[in-house]
């Protein structure tokens, strides 16, 4: 009996598979703790080792991190024209 209970006191919950291995009563499903449920265990948390990134965080424009786990992030232009192209977008 001791070695059963000491095994749930001191396991570490594998987040994700269904299976509460601490004994606690619940598996593990936001493991970043920023109170959004990770996509792999059916939540909207696109990124559950990051508590900075969830859905409805704020998103930090070109820093190429998805925040707010929304739409795929477009890449950024530099603001300057490639020298080898014409206005029409052929090479010269």
């Amino acid at each position: 009996m001791w070695m059963m209970l000491s095994t749930l006191l001191f396991s570490v919950d594998i987040p994700y598979d269904g299976i509460d291995q601490d004994g606690d009563g619940f598996d593990v499903v936001d493991a970043d703790g920023d109170g959004f449920s990770s996509e792999l265990a059916g939540g909207s948390d696109c990124n559950d080792r990051d508590a900075n990134v969830h859905p409805g965080a704020v998103e930090i424009e070109g820093d190429g991190i998805e925040q707010d786990c929304g739409q795929p992030l477009v890449p950024q232009t530099l603001g300057w024209a490639n020298p080898w192209t014409t206005v029409e977008g052929s090479a010269e």
